[in-house]
């Protein structure tokens, strides 16, 4: 790339600290040999990007429930109450941002920015308020701003501290970029480019060109094969290359959900290896699976490390991103029904409570007595409501309301005594308490 091309790039770039960053659009120029017609359609891109932000633009055994409260719309269509009041704990222009369970500092997390967007584009198509629209646009910002926060040139989105994921002494540096968390804010960019009047042409080739450059970088850079198909890696660090079947059953689905929504985003070449890749993917979760009463559980990674099942909201996990692969055409048949998913998620009820860990298993530990944590009871509720079961995901969105503290100054676990707000958790529950309200059975 020649000088007066990265020279052109700097100039008049420096915006307010609301406006997108382009760090990891000219770290891409300044450390690559770029050929002449590659410099030209990468100036192009960053011309599109800066147009778009310049311009602002078992059975279970559940507690009885009750209807939620409904606030309507000049357009029609309602939000409930008790999401406004969730909604307004976090921020418009840093949602992401307080303290983290895992985390001694306050920070900015990405993971509860992609899942407010996905909440808020719900919002929004229900709706049509000026706020929501204010909060998504914010939101990708945000998303834009931080997408490569480790700048290492590759875009993705993880943690702001360091984080030993499997306790072997291999910590990752501050803003490694994780699958799970990555997957979570495609989602998010996904759902607000499926709302076109939020855009413009320049706006959704910024978007279009963020999500493929991140979704062929996992095919291209965190992908292991293996004898029965293979997975996409914890992270993208070499450290993490791991079969970790909730993070693949994610990102498998973002890869169906673009096939599906954009195919004409990517190249017959990448499309292919996109398609190989999430197919594989998938024969390995389903080839992993345990099944207990018709339904499906997985340890939580392979080969087993840990040998505990999976946790709520990892479980949920693998199950959500399995049905969005299902829903966007994949073509490997997952052998079990959307009833015997739902199945798998009662079987974490037990004596009126809903559990961390399925409760259709004696551990002889404090798992026995555990309460699901908030995230768990977020994605339980986003995946019942979506997946069609309105009694299951009305009962674990009364369960929200009333064991987690006084809503919605939510705690981590049900009968938590630490009074901290904690964001990641909390945009669980924001989510799920979205599609319950606005979207059940969009999908």
């Amino acid at each position: 790339m020649s000088v007066l091309a990265r020279s052109i790039m700097f100039i008049g770039w420096r915006q307010r600290s609301d406006k997108l960053s382009f760090v990891m659009m000219m770290k891409l120029a300044l450390t690559r040999t770029w050929s002449s017609i590659t410099a030209i359609k990468f100036l192009l891109t960053v011309w599109i990007v800066a147009v778009f932000f310049m311009s602002g633009c078992g059975q279970s055994e559940a507690p009885a429930v009750s209807s939620p409260t409904m606030v309507q719309s000049a357009h029609g269509r309602s939000a409930s109450s008790e999401y406004l009041q969730l909604l307004s704990r976090f921020s418009v222009e840093s949602p992401g941002f307080g303290p983290d369970a895992f985390f001694e500092d306050i920070s900015d997390q990405p993971m509860a920015v992609g899942l407010l967007l996905q909440a808020e584009d719900l919002r929004y198509r229900a709706t049509y308020t000026d706020d929501s629209k204010t909060r998504i646009r914010a939101a990708v910002r945000w998303l834009f701003t931080h997408a490569d926060d480790d700048h290492d040139g590759t875009p993705g989105w993880g943690l702001p501290e360091p984080w030993d994921a499997f306790s072997d002494g291999s910590s990752n540096p501050a803003n490694q970029p994780y699958t799970i968390t990555t997957a979570l804010a495609l989602e998010g960019l996904l759902d607000a480019a499926a709302s076109p009047e939020l855009w413009n042409s320049q706006d959704r080739a910024a978007i279009q060109e963020l999500v493929k450059q991140v979704v062929m970088t996992w095919c291209e850079k965190a992908w292991s094969t293996r004898e029965s198909g293979g997975f996409f890696w914890y992270s993208t660090s070499v450290l993490d290359a791991k079969f970790v079947p909730n993070v693949s059953a994610m990102m498998s689905g973002v890869g169906a959900r673009l096939l599906r929504e954009h195919p004409n985003w990517l190249s017959v070449e990448d499309r292919k290896l996109l398609r190989t890749r999430i197919d594989d993917s998938v024969r390995s979760i389903i080839n992993t699976a345990t099944i207990r009463d018709q339904a499906p559980f997985w340890t939580y990674n392979v080969p087993v490390d840990h040998p505990d099942p999976n946790d709520l909201v990892h479980h949920v996990y693998i199950l959500w991103g399995l049905e969005v692969y299902r829903a966007g055409g994949g073509t490997v048949p997952i052998p079990w029904m959307r009833a015997d998913a739902l199945r798998s998620i009662r079987m974490f009820w037990r004596d009126g409570t809903l559990h961390q860990m399925p409760a259709d298993v004696t551990y002889g530990n404090v798992y026995d007595s555990l309460g699901a944590e908030a995230w768990g009871a977020g994605m339980a509720l986003a995946f019942t409501a979506r997946w069609g079961s309105a009694d299951d995901a009305s009962a674990i969105r009364h369960y929200i309301l009333t064991e987690y503290g006084e809503y919605p100054d939510i705690r981590r676990y049900p009968g938590s005594q630490d009074t901290n707000f904690y964001r990641r958790w909390a945009a669980h529950m924001l989510w799920g308490i979205a599609v319950h309200d606005l979207a059940l059975g969009a999908r």
